[in-house]
């Protein structure tokens, strides 16, 4: 979960800082070289596979391509190293890492109608490792619907749950919490993988919170039932939070799959700080794409690299439909207006855009061991022997992420609301899919959120007219489409329902920054659309802008097997190819989309 920041200006990417080797694959030369010039020829020699963006599907594919050690892999990164950083590495630490700050692009959404016309800053992650480097490490696969629904919607039954289950397991490693509590019954071990990289755990440090929440579902059984592991296709239920910690410490993509001993492999190559600003052919065929030309450095000089077999954008749902137009790819009128040469006509790209929206509600509580216990500006003297703790075995408070218990779950379909809203909209969730997530939060004040996790509504990322080479315009569209707010309230009563549990009696106090007035209206639509319009944020999932369809739909941008509709040479390979958005946090979907396009490019 991510709070709410004022965001920056954003700054020019031509700005970027010098390019920075990760990896000791390269030349003598080439390793001891400090300028730009002499690091070129190390890098603008032919490679079989050039990946643009070092987030999670990106470090995913470096990984697993570069297991064949007769082909030549480069992964482009724009932001910096993930190494050596404290904040990355702790998870209670995930909290630093705000909108804004020097891991984050910098994005903000364009003024959104449906929050009374309100910006906000739009995180991603600027870092090696992406969004899984900066991000609250929540691991949830989503329902089995959710694939089940792509692969009908592409044609592919290999894009269904039963066919990916294995690439869950695959590239997970679960492990013990960092405490060692005996976790019996709090997961089930059959649907969990043992042997792979990515590392998940359940809590490693309990709050008081945590029996009060098992509390209030024990009273409200059947609204709010228990389930022992939301993550086997059937994720209905509040069960205890799966998240991507190791050994107290955080797994993000760039740790798990860019070890130091994969970073040693000879044919990889890793550039951070290397921003890719178009790709091209390089012959007189333009929808052969063989070449990514990138910025190195403040002086804005150009390295053109070439892929002989593939080049993979895995550059995010916000920088994948950028970096497309930028080439050429995407709606001819649109490119006209901006002077790009026409590559190819996708007028999908960059459209349907699709995010989480997410509200909180708090009330005062009072607590010995709430978050806010271990701030340093609240308790220094805490903090200090937390981060000691931690640096000394990877346990107590800093090893743990934001929430012990996460959720996810249908609207109740016998309420006549409900009713209307399903029989004039449809059912946005596959069958026996979650409509919304509600996360109980241990901070200073008590807090729930709530998250709808199928909304109608769909955005656009587009470039600026007035700007062509900045930021992209980033519009979710936020309750654009009528129902969503509709959806909305509905979770959101069905929070307030959790709050009414008779253990939060003794146990929570007053509600706080205007949740009062919506309770006394009686939850009234007109006290609780202004409150949700003024309290949702992103909770940082978009997906869609390169949207997977069938060989033969005349919409979307890639194909079943990634590759780009009418292009040679080009896939890719991220979170901007789903075509729904999971009804779970985004991580470990992309980490399964990932997995799977590696054995598609290898032939496997």
């Amino acid at each position: 979960m991510h709070t709410i920041s004022l965001a920056r200006s954003v700054p020019s990417l031509l700005a970027l800082l010098p390019i920075v080797l990760l990896e000791l694959s390269l030349t003598n030369d080439a390793r001891a070289a400090s300028d730009s010039s002499a690091l070129a020829p190390a890098i603008t020699a032919n490679y079989d596979y050039v990946i643009v963006g070092g987030g999670v599907a990106g470090c995913v594919l470096a990984n697993r391509l570069s297991e064949d050690r007769s082909v030549q892999v480069l992964l482009l990164e724009a932001g910096p190293s993930n190494q050596n950083e404290l904040d990355l590495e702790i998870p209670q630490f995930s909290q630093r890492v705000l909108p804004g700050s020097r891991f984050d692009w910098n994005f903000t959404t364009t003024n959104q109608p449906g929050l009374g016309n309100r910006s906000f800053g739009f995180q991603q992650g600027f870092v090696l490792g992406g969004g899984s480097s900066v991000n609250s490490m929540l691991y949830a696969r989503g329902s089995s619907g959710d694939y089940d629904r792509i692969a009908q919607t592409t044609g592919d039954k290999e894009w269904s749950w039963n066919n990916l289950f294995p690439y869950f397991l695959k590239s997970e490693i679960f492990g013990p919490p960092a405490d060692k509590h005996n976790i019996k019954g709090e997961f089930n071990p059959a649907v969990h993988g043992t042997h792979g990289v990515v590392g998940t755990s359940l809590p490693g440090f309990s709050y008081s919170l945590d029996g009060l929440v098992l509390r209030a579902i024990a009273q409200l059984p059947q609204e709010f039932p228990f389930i022992e592991d939301y993550n086997d296709g059937k994720s209905l239920g509040l069960g205890w939070t799966q998240s991507t910690i190791r050994n107290g410490t955080r797994s993000s993509a760039a740790t798990a799959y860019l070890s130091s001993d994969v970073l040693r492999r000879t044919n990889l190559h890793v550039l951070a700080n290397a921003f890719a600003s178009r790709v091209y052919s390089s012959t007189n065929k333009k929808q052969s794409i063989d070449t990514v030309a990138f910025i190195q450095g403040r002086n804005a000089s150009t390295i053109n690299v070439r892929a002989r077999k593939e080049i993979i954008i895995s550059a995010g749902a916000l920088n994948t439909p950028r970096l497309l137009l930028h080439s050429g790819i995407g709606e001819a009128a649109a490119l006209k207006a901006l002077n790009i040469p026409l590559v190819q006509n996708l007028p999908s790209v960059g459209k349907n855009l699709s995010d989480h929206p997410v509200i909180l509600a708090s009330w005062n509580r009072t607590a010995p061991d709430t978050i806010e216990h271990w701030n340093p500006a609240v308790n220094a003297s805490a903090a200090a022997q937390a981060l000691a703790q931690w640096e000394s075995n990877r346990t107590g408070q800093f090893a743990d992420g934001y929430t012990n218990q996460i959720s996810f779950l249908r609207l109740n379909s016998s309420d006549p609301a409900v009713k209307a809203i399903f029989k004039q909209y449809g059912d946005p969730a596959p069958p026996g899919a979650a409509h919304f997530q509600l996360l109980p939060f241990n901070g200073g004040p008590f807090s729930l959120a709530a998250v709808l996790l199928t909304p109608f509504s769909r955005g656009t990322v587009e470039l600026d007219p007035t700007n062509p080479s900045g930021p992209p315009l980033i519009d979710p569209a936020y309750y654009s489409h009528p129902a969503d707010i509709l959806l909305m309230r509905q979770a959101f009563r069905e929070l307030i329902k959790f709050s009414t549990a008779p253990v939060w009696t003794s146990n929570l106090g007053a509600p706080l920054n205007g949740l009062e007035n919506v309770i006394a209206s009686g939850l009234s639509p007109s006290a609780l659309d202004p409150y949700i319009a003024a309290s949702t944020f992103s909770i940082s999932h978009p997906i869609g802008t390169a949207a997977m369809t069938g060989y033969n739909a005349k919409f979307g941008v890639v194909n079943p097997d990634l590759r780009v509709k009418g292009v040679q040479g080009l896939r890719i390979v991220d979170a901007s190819v789903f075509p729904f958005i999971p009804g779970a946090n985004t991580q470990a979907p992309t980490y399964v989309i990932a997995e799977r396009a590696a054995d598609i490019i290898k032939g496997n």
